[in-house]
């Protein structure tokens, strides 16, 4: 059995994230086909990703964003206050070269564990200040067997 004890503290970190980004600073980016994407977004998967990075290096991973589209589509000042608040919650100074690294980390690695994540899961509701969540799983050859999920906007 996977020890999702560093994913976990991942993706809570990932939801402060989030909340913090939706108070002060949403601002809203289209993928190819339309998508809305946001620097939550972004900033969400470069921590679960850098987790994934430094507690299982080797593996796979599946995920929605892409440094490549971070330097694209996200204009300087919003990649800068973005890479700052993903510092700030991790307490280090980061790079834009790190935070890159770290969105693109174990892409199109073939392994037998593979983890699945979707940084905003709902990023409609995201921007809407309604419901989504931050989605983390793992499957081992091919088949789930366990996953993180946070829904930083339910209430309770």
């Amino acid at each position: 059995m996977t020890d999702l004890t560093p994913i976990l503290q991942a993706v809570r970190q990932a939801a402060q994230l989030c909340q913090e980004v939706q108070q002060r600073h949403v601002v809203r980016s289209d993928k190819a086909g339309h998508e809305p994407v946001t620097i939550a977004d972004y900033g969400s998967q470069a921590i679960i990703c850098r987790a994934l990075k430094q507690a299982f290096p080797q593996d796979g991973v599946m995920a929605e964003e892409s440094g490549k589209q971070f330097i694209e589509l996200v204009p300087p000042p919003e990649r800068a206050y973005i890479i700052n608040l993903v510092g700030q919650i991790l307490g280090e100074h980061i790079t834009e070269a790190q935070m890159v690294d770290w969105l693109d980390h174990g892409k199109d690695v073939e392994t037998a564990r593979l983890w699945v994540i979707d940084p905003i899961d709902g990023t409609k509701g995201f921007l809407g200040q309604r419901h989504y969540v931050n989605a983390v799983g793992v499957l081992q050859d091919r088949r789930p067997v366990g996953g993180v999920i946070a829904a930083p906007a339910y209430p309770g």
